[in-house]
């Protein structure tokens, strides 16, 4: 008895949260026509310049040793560029052993026996073509 009360209780209240009224009008608003402190619409704005060594501005000195450190002994951004391609490429080959490896093979020969070297007997040609398809897989239960 106390259950279905409760049900009924939590049932009401979730449909009393959905009801608006037959009768609701959304409210008007106003949105501004443009964002406060813009420049108006056609005005061309100048980028802000930025001098070439921005960390000098800060009078640090242990700022300007370490940029001076970065710029001189920095590795090259190519070199780094290449060691992630070639990480990825190691990663791509490591996880290509899961799945199962399936090879497909033809072979084509065309063979002659020489009457002069055999028995007497007219000189023969073979054709011989062979398909192989193979797979190769290993299961690892663990």
């Amino acid at each position: 008895m106390i259950a279905r009360r409760i049900a009924l209780a939590a049932l009401l209240s979730t449909l009393a949260g959905c009801m608006i009224g037959p009768n609701y009008e959304r409210p008007a608003t106003s949105l501004p026509t443009a964002f406060p402190g813009a420049p108006a619409l056609g005005v061309d704005v100048p980028a802000p310049s930025i001098p070439p060594q921005w960390w000098a501005l800060f009078d640090d000195p242990l700022l300007n040793e370490l940029v001076a450190t970065a710029l001189t002994d920095n590795l090259d951004v190519a070199f780094a560029v290449a060691r992630i391609d070639e990480a990825e490429a190691q990663l791509v080959e490591a996880k290509a052993a899961v799945f199962p490896e399936i090879d497909l093979a033809s072979i084509g020969a065309r063979a002659r026996s020489s009457g002069s070297v055999s028995t007497p007997a007219p000189i023969r040609l073979t054709n011989d073509f062979r398909v192989a398809l193979t797979t190769a897989f290993e299961i690892d239960f663990w």
